[in-house]
């Protein structure tokens, strides 16, 4: 590509001058034209956009520095050479005020012009390659912003850190309204993730037009954030999401709407639209509830009591037997102490139960049936108590077994690949996921934590303290750059010694020396 250049003198044969003694073809550059004032030069630039003007001060019409003006007024792309008789201050401070980088003195030779030249070009090649990345990264941007839109509005429902910085997070996302509105979608059981997929695409098709701002996929929910719409504006649209969901894909839908409030109450809207999910058990699928239409208790016995279903779901979900008896013992312990209507812990336990249920691998409705029938038989609190428990242990430890036998074979790789590996310091979880199992190394990650009880960091890093630990008992007379490098600290030794210290309370030095004066003792 060559760029456009324009020669602007009222002398001709300047202009013919240096047309003939610059070779433009070896610059990359293609002469336009010339101009003898800054009025037929304005035109000229207006119509051809040349890329460099080589300008004369002195003009009759429309002086050099008038003619900057006028193009820097109107923003247009165009970078300027000034030739100038005049070695005033004035002149060069005025040019330099708009752009202008070069100012050459007359007489001047092509040598002169063509220096000039090049650091013009070099100055346009370099906005342009700054414009092709700002280009590329916006392009990035924009394609990413869907992806993380849904990260926000899945983690600021839960996680406070968002909460201070719903400023930016407005501005970043381009939300202007003051007030916006929660929706949760949640199919029936065992909807597919394909099936996910489609109800949030039909949501987005159909609620286009309602200010819908993010959409996300949570576990088995889809969730849509509007902007300030009112209530009954959403009710139609989400009915037929319902039917064009049921009839393509034979599921039903359960809709629980928020009322609106700033984006920094998010929380306190999930919260809202998890109330009417659980009224959602009582009803069936298939409605559209709004805080409105149930008698919401806003006491601190609801909130604990969501705070412990919370807990205890995701621990029998998860597989942790000890996790999901003290969690039990603790609700049931609330539920004494509160002394609740009879009435109202019946429904709790009953949402338990059927949270618990949930968790369950097995299909069988049958089995729901009868437990849901069983409690209803029970008395006491004590006989709630004690049944819920034992079936939440059942369901839980199935669960742990099917965990280990699905994802036991890659974690046992992993652990496998650090006693081998243990002594290496390039040894990380992002190596073994990309280079040994071919993984994603976020979700080895969590499959990791979850059997093992604790993130692969911390495995690796008490290992290689235990490690350094036997050592220091067993061969006193290895140096502690010795020990470092085996425990694959490498030449770091003094981040050993740091890592020691912390995970023991003692420098190794310390605790050598503790196994030293034992032994010694023991002759």
């Amino acid at each position: 590509m060559k760029y456009k250049v324009l020669i602007v003198d009222d002398e001709p044969t300047i202009c013919k001058g240096i047309i003939e003694l610059i070779d433009w073809e070896s610059l990359g550059l293609k002469v336009i034209g010339s101009r003898e004032n800054g009025i037929e030069a304005l035109d000229i630039i207006e119509k051809e956009e040349p890329e460099i003007v080589i300008t004369d001060i002195m003009m009759p019409e429309m002086n050099g520095l008038e003619l900057i003006k006028r193009v820097h007024n109107q923003n247009l792309n165009v970078n300027f050479i000034v030739l100038s008789g005049y070695d005033e201050f004035e002149f060069a401070s005025t040019a330099m005020k708009f752009g202008v980088q070069e100012y050459i003195l007359k007489p001047c030779d092509d040598i002169e012009i063509t220096e000039s030249l090049k650091k013009v070009l070099e100055d346009i090649r370099q906005k342009e390659k700054k414009e092709q990345i700002f280009n590329r990264m916006t392009d990035n941007w924009k394609k990413a912003l869907p992806q993380i839109k849904e990260k926000f509005l899945v983690e600021a429902i839960e996680m406070d850190s968002y909460l201070a910085n719903t400023k930016s997070i407005k501005k970043m996302f381009e939300m202007t309204d003051s007030f916006y509105r929660l929706v949760l979608l949640r199919p029936e059981k065992e909807c597919s993730l394909l099936g996910r997929f489609a109800l949030k695409n039909i949501s987005e098709e159909l609620l286009a037009l309602k200010k819908l701002q993010i959409s996300a996929i949570s576990n088995r929910d889809i969730l849509l954030l509007f902007g300030s719409v009112e209530h009954a504006e959403l009710e139609k649209p989400l009915e037929e999401i319902q039917q064009v969901f049921l009839q393509y894909y034979d599921k039903k839908t359960f809709i629980a709407i928020s009322d609106e409030a700033p984006l920094e109450e998010i929380q306190s809207m999930y919260a809202d639209i998890r109330e009417c999910l659980q009224y959602g058990f009582y009803i069936g699928e298939g409605h559209l509830i709004t805080k409105n239409e149930i008698n919401l208790e806003k006491d601190t016995v609801n909130n604990s009591l969501d705070k412990y279903f919370q807990k205890i779901v995701v621990s029998v979900k998860t597989g942790h037997v000890e996790a999901v008896k003290l969690q039990m013992s603790n609700f049931f312990m609330h539920l004494s102490n509160t002394k609740q209507r009879i009435e109202i812990t019946n429904m709790k336990c009953m949402e338990l139960l059927i949270n618990i249920l949930q968790q369950s691998t097995s299909d069988d409705l049958d089995t729901y049936a009868q437990a849901i029938i069983e409690l209803d038989k029970m008395d006491t609190l004590s006989q709630v108590e004690q049944y819920v428990t034992k079936l939440g242990i059942e369901i839980t430890k199935s669960n742990y077994e099917y965990t280990v036998k699905k994802y036991s074979k890659a974690v046992e790789q992993v652990i496998n690949y650090i006693e081998e590996q243990l002594a290496n310091p390039e040894l990380s979880l992002k190596k073994i996921a990309r280079e040994i199992l071919f993984m994603n190394e976020d979700y080895l990650g969590r499959l990791f934590q979850r059997e093992m009880g604790e993130r692969f960091s911390q495995y690796v890093y008490r290992l290689r303290m235990e490690k350094a630990k036997h050592l220091l008992e067993e061969k006193s007379n290895l140096k502690m750059f010795e020990i470092s490098d085996i425990t694959g600290f490498g030449n770091k030794s003094h981040y050993f010694s740091l890592a020691f210290k912390k995970y023991t309370g003692m420098s190794p030095t310390e605790y050598k020396n503790l196994f030293v004066v034992s032994k010694n003792n023991s002759y």
